[in-house]
């Protein structure tokens, strides 16, 4: 995929309602591998992005919006300030 195709694609989205985040999104064992919602699943799929945020963009201080349960904020706090809405 190149951009032109990758920035198609975003454009091309359309909005989810809201009712379609339930509990079986979340919880349900319906993604492939066992990748779902927990602390510890995400952790292992998301453990670099807290040093890729740090060495990439060197912030002072991290806001991450829209962080359900505040996974990147309790990873990101270990390597600096964080904090989320």
């Amino acid at each position: 995929m190149n951009i032109t195709e990758f920035e198609q694609r975003v454009i091309d989205q359309k909005p989810v309602e809201s009712g379609h985040y339930d509990s079986e999104y979340f919880t349900g064992d319906w993604r492939a591998e066992g990748n779902n919602y927990n602390l510890e699943t995400r952790r292992q799929i998301e453990a670099k992005n807290p040093s890729l945020i740090r060495d990439v963009f060197l912030p002072k201080k991290v806001l991450d919006l829209g962080c359900r349960g505040d996974r990147l904020c309790r990873e990101q706090q270990a390597t600096g300030d964080a904090a989320g809405v």
